[in-house]
């Protein structure tokens, strides 16, 4: 007797869970790419959103790391993640890092990947963070005629 279920395709070919909001890499999208080889996309929303202009007005821009192989996000911290780091999954769900070695530590002890170096991490803030919120709250600053 024959089975009629059908075969599970190869494991390269599944599609793997994909992460909720706010680690959902639609919701952002992609700058660059980051780490040794370039394996983390660095993902940001975008700056053309409404949505995006809010976010750096309120301090709450951050940028995401993505790894496509293995479904890995991580967000900066902002005053969406209260301030730390938060990786998604880590035992099945989001964990909240303060400081960028222990969230290396976390990413590193549960997926076995290496996150950009430390001062290369600290450029990306600068660069899509840092900057664009600066340059939003002085724009609110001006003085009107």
């Amino acid at each position: 007797m024959t089975s009629t279920a059908p075969s599970r395709p190869p494991i390269e070919h599944r599609v793997h869970r994909w992460p909720p909001s706010p680690h959902h890499p639609s919701d952002r999208v992609r700058v660059r790419r980051a780490g040794r080889g370039g394996i983390w996309e660095v993902r940001i929303f975008s700056p053309a959103s409404p949505l995006y202009e809010r976010l750096a007005r309120r301090g709450m821009l951050h940028l995401q790391l993505w790894h496509p192989g293995s479904g890995v996000s991580v967000l900066s911290p902002s005053a969406l993640t209260g301030y730390r780091f938060e990786a998604f999954p880590i035992e099945g769900w989001t964990a909240g890092c303060f400081g960028f070695e222990r969230v290396h530590e976390a990413v590193r002890l549960h997926h076995g990947l290496e996150l950009p170096a430390r001062d290369e991490m600290e450029s990306l803030e600068t660069a899509f963070v840092a900057w664009p919120e600066c340059c939003a709250r002085a724009l609110d600053e001006r003085p009107t005629l």
